[in-house]
Order: C-alpha cells, then sequence, then structure tokens
C-alpha cells in the first residue's frame, strides 16, 4: 500500500511539473514583402516582419530578408534568401542572428483548389559573423503543404501544415520539434497590391521547455 502511495505521489509530481514546463503566448506578428520581376523567370524579393509576444507585451523579434526566386515553370520554382534577425533573448536584450536558406517549392492547380508543397533547408548563425560563437549555428529541413481554393479573383483562403526537423542537433533530439498549423486568406486588390491575414498555432515540442503560441498575423503584398 505504501510502495502504491509512493508510485501515485511520483506519478502526479511528474505530471504537475511536465504541464508546468509547458507555456502558453499569444503573439502578432506584422509583414511586408515587395517583389520586383527581374525576367520572365528570376523575381527579387525584400521581405519584414515585426512580431510581439509574451501576450502582446514585447518586441519578439524583427527582421529583414533578402532573396531571389527562379520561376522553372508553372509547377517548380526554386529560392535562395539571407535573413538578418533581432531576437529577444531571455536577458531582454536582441541577439543579432543570420540565416541563410533554400526554398524548393512544387505546386498544382485542379478546377478552384491550389496544392503546394515545399522544402526549406536553412541554417542559423548567432552573431554577426560565420565564425563559431558562443552557440554553434543550428540547421533544420522545413516541410510545408498549403492548400488553397480560390473563391474568385480576390478572395483566397487557405489552410497549411508544416513541420520543422533539426539535422545537426543529437541523437536525442533528431525529431520533429515544432509544428505550425496555419489557416489564412488572400484578398487581392489588383496584380500589384494583395494582403493576408492568418491564424497561426505553433506547437514547440520534444523540447525540455514546450511552448504553444497562438499568432494572428496580417502581411502586405506588393509586387512591381
Amino acid at each position: 500500500m505504501k510502495n502504491k502511495f509512493l508510485f501515485m505521489s511520483y506519478f502526479l509530481l511528474m505530471a504537475c511539473c511536465s504541464f508546468a514546463q509547458h507555456q502558453n503566448d499569444l503573439v502578432l506578428t506584422s509583414g511586408l514583402r515587395f517583389e520586383r520581376k527581374i525576367s520572365r523567370s528570376f523575381s527579387a524579393i525584400l521581405n519584414t516582419q515585426y512580431s510581439f509576444n509574451q501576450n502582446l507585451e514585447e518586441l519578439g523579434y524583427h527582421y529583414y530578408d533578402l532573396g531571389v526566386m527562379y520561376k522553372y515553370n508553372s509547377h517548380f520554382s526554386g529560392e535562395f534568401h539571407y535573413r538578418y534577425i533581432k531576437f529577444r533573448n531571455l536577458e531582454n536584450f536582441y541577439d543579432d542572428r543570420q540565416m541563410p536558406y533554400i526554398d524548393l517549392s512544387y505546386s498544382k492547380s485542379r478546377k478552384n483548389f491550389s496544392f503546394e508543397l515545399r522544402t526549406r533547408f536553412q541554417e542559423t548563425f548567432y552573431g554577426l559573423h560565420f565564425a563559431p560563437t558562443y552557440r554553434p549555428p543550428s540547421i533544420y529541413n522545413r516541410n510545408k503543404f498549403i492548400v488553397s481554393y480560390h473563391v474568385n479573383y480576390y478572395i483566397s483562403p487557405y489552410a497549411s501544415l508544416e513541420i520543422y526537423y533539426p539535422l545537426n542537433n543529437s541523437s536525442l533530439r533528431k525529431k520533429i520539434n515544432q509544428w505550425r498549423e496555419t489557416i489564412g486568406i488572400y484578398y487581392t486588390f489588383n496584380r500589384y497590391y494583395r494582403i493576408e491575414a492568418y491564424y497561426q498555432v505553433q506547437d514547440l515540442t520534444n523540447r525540455i521547455h514546450k511552448l504553444t503560441n497562438y499568432v494572428m498575423g496580417v502581411t502586405g503584398y506588393y509586387r512591381f
């Protein structure tokens, strides 16, 4: 009986600790994307985004992103980007981070539906240079599947699922450690302007400190 009581007490304690380590946060993001067509196949891209976390009370990060896109045909495309990030750390000042990444995408349309599969390989460097710093670079493979429906020229709702898989962590961490589920809508004003509004759940799992972010976001697009 005593052993059973000790076992139950231990089980409840571990459950409480596990629950305590899981945090929830409300996040608001806003961004802009500029795209300049260079030729029939190439486009230059500039992205910027700001994210407010801790239940919208502080600026968690902001970044600037430069890239080039190559469109092979109506189905296949690729992009190369360099992203400079200011990320708020646990000591409440902003770290510099650099993140080059490559996107490879395949898309297909059927009637009013569009399907897209995108894979991304990214490497994050900590600090303003690429030499070894206080933290080694982290490499991820991110796969994203998107389904959208074109109601008409102006309105296109969509849903997406994205998974993060670390490529250079220890063997204990080589498993999916982030999920992103998103629902959103695009509104196209004309051939140059459109806007996106979305709601996203970011589930950071298989970590010491688990976190779920509930993100509301808006992004403006300008193509010229």
